[in-house]
């Protein structure tokens, strides 16, 4: 028999009993979250068409968290209803995901454009703006806590490879690309604020 037919004459596997299920993990049995975690895998999907296979393992991972925290505070009235009640969650946290990316990128944009009037100076007014905004970038990030910190430098400045840098800090995969998104948005965002007075100075003196 071939494994497509294998899979095609498999008995169907069945149904899951959420409200046993829901009853175990307010009690506080591992077993039974660890079952949660595998029986909604398919929401993996799901999340994809929204913010693509990069942010995936991020938003499962804390839809799960939030629906268990849910279920503990007896949030959940009908546990029947549990798997629509996990799309919900992954909806607004995939949403969530995707309004931060296109917030990040408009900064980037944005700051990219604010600085690339500089490149336009030329002679020593130009040098001038560059240390201003060198300094001003050092600050930021002398000021962001360390981890994000040293991600940052590990990734952008030393142009070090993630294998390398999660080997080196200690993080597993997932926590290196949540760290290293919410920090370079921290800092793009920070950065904004900041050069946009030198920005200012620049253009009211042209």
């Amino acid at each position: 028999m071939s494994p497509t037919a294998a899979v095609l004459t498999r008995p169907p596997a069945p149904p899951t009993d959420w409200t046993s299920l829901v009853r175990d993990i307010q009690r506080g049995d591992k077993a039974a979250t660890a079952t949660l975690y595998q029986q909604l895998a398919t929401l993996r999907h799901y999340v994809c068409r929204y913010t693509g296979p990069e942010y995936v393992e991020d938003v499962y991972h804390e839809v799960i968290v939030d629906l268990i925290a849910q279920i503990r505070r007896g949030d959940l009235r009908d546990p029947e209803r549990l798997a629509g009640y996990a799309n919900i969650i992954a909806r607004r946290r995939a949403l969530d995901v995707l309004r931060q990316r296109v917030t990040a990128r408009k900064h980037e944009v944005e700051m990219d454009a604010r600085l690339g009037l500089c490149s336009k100076t030329a002679g020593p007014e130009r040098a001038a703006i560059d240390r201003e905004r060198m300094r001003i970038a050092r600050r930021i990030l002398n000021s962001m806590p360390e981890r994000d910190r040293e991600v940052l430098i590990r990734f952008y400045a030393r142009e070090q490879q993630a294998d390398d840098i999660t080997a080196a800090m200690g993080l597993t995969a997932t926590q290196f690309r949540l760290i290293k998104t919410r920090a370079k948005a921290r800092f793009t965002r920070l950065c904004q604020m900041r050069f946009a007075p030198v920005i200012a100075r620049k253009a009211a003196a042209a």
